[in-house]
């Protein structure tokens, strides 16, 4: 009757390296140690197993909690790219409309800029054509002033000539009113002087002194009519107080 019992305790024996069982009385008392050994890993095992199934449906928790915050930033991302999309473009388009109006107006500055240049360049050469006729203007007249003072001094310095100093008592007509001039003997022993230097014509004034350019003006206060062909050949004649040509 015993026999099976007694063959599955020596099987468990031989199975856990045992002693062998010397008597029922130990047999028993071992099968109710390994029981309660086997009472104790099953309980053990079950206290594991609700642990596992704890952390498991922890861990189930948090990571639907994770998949939920991975879709949520998912979307956020997926918005966040999109309004930087429709930023980047309405950038693109503002800066493109910045450029071209750079654009515009940097033409515009370049073809005002060139026409203010042909402008200056047109003007420069206007003032540049006007001053070169007023030079050759002035050359002429200079010329022209060498030549009556060369011809003036010839007329001056020539002892074969007719002058006032070769005929002191000829009278000398102050327009039309004969009278006889006063400094003949001053001029007769004194030489006249010089001629003065012809002045040089400058771009902004022409005429670096203020010698009149023109035929001479008779001053003396006894004239009353213009200058005889003779005196306007000569030159001004006598000032009150003041001998102004050789007589």
């Amino acid at each position: 009757m015993h026999y099976p019992y007694a063959t599955f305790l020596c099987f468990i024996c031989s199975s856990y390296n045992l002693p062998p069982v010397s008597s029922m009385h130990d047999a028993l008392f071992d099968v109710s140690a390994m029981s309660s050994r086997w009472h104790d890993r099953a309980t053990l095992l079950d206290k594991l197993e609700k642990q596992v199934e704890q952390m498991r449906r922890g861990w189930d928790k948090e990571q639907q909690l994770l998949i939920a915050e991975r879709d949520e930033a998912k979307a956020h991302s997926a918005a966040l790219q999109e309004q930087m999309e429709r930023m980047d473009s309405s950038f693109r388009k503002q800066l493109s409309a910045t450029i071209e109006a750079n654009d515009r107006a940097i033409s515009a500055a370049r073809s005002d800029a060139e026409m203010i240049r042909s402008n200056c360049e047109n003007r420069v050469a206007e003032v540049e054509a006007e001053m070169r006729v007023v030079l050759e203007e002035t050359e002429e007249a200079r010329r022209a002033m060498e030549a009556r003072l060369r011809k003036i001094s010839t007329v001056l310095y020539d002892p074969s000539s007719t002058d006032c100093t070769s005929t002191p008592d000829r009278p000398v007509l102050h327009g039309y009113y004969p009278h006889t001039c006063p400094h003949v003997n001053e001029w007769r022993t004194t030489p006249p002087p010089p001629p003065p230097p012809m002045p040089h014509p400058t771009i902004s004034s022409g005429f670096s002194s203020s010698v009149p350019v023109g035929p001479p003006v008779h001053s003396c206060s006894r004239a009353t009519r213009p200058n005889s062909p003779f005196e306007q050949e000569i030159g001004p004649v006598c000032e009150s107080g003041t001998c102004c040509s050789p007589h």
